[in-house]
């Protein structure tokens, strides 16, 4: 299975269709190096963020971690894409 490490937009460009043509162009990256599903980790409380994969496919499937990058603890939740197209 795959996984989006990370994909940001600087908030100056959001709902300018950057977010959808990284997103688009991350899983035809998956795809081409053999995944047939993946997954991405949400931070807990950033709703636009879940909102934006909800739209774009993703589902959440109710796993949640503690992150402690840097030192700062987080918690994120994981979303899952069945299938890459």
């Amino acid at each position: 299975m795959g996984e989006i490490y990370a994909l940001y937009v600087d908030p100056g460009r959001y709902e300018g269709g950057v977010g959808r043509l990284l997103m688009a162009h991350a899983r035809r990256r998956l795809k081409e190096q053999g995944f047939k599903a993946a997954v991405l980790w949400v931070l807990q409380g950033n709703e636009r963020a879940a909102s934006f994969y909800e739209r774009e496919g993703w589902k959440p499937d109710g796993a949640i971690r503690e992150e402690d990058p840097y030192e700062i603890v987080s918690h994120v939740r994981r979303f899952h894409l069945e299938e890459l197209d």
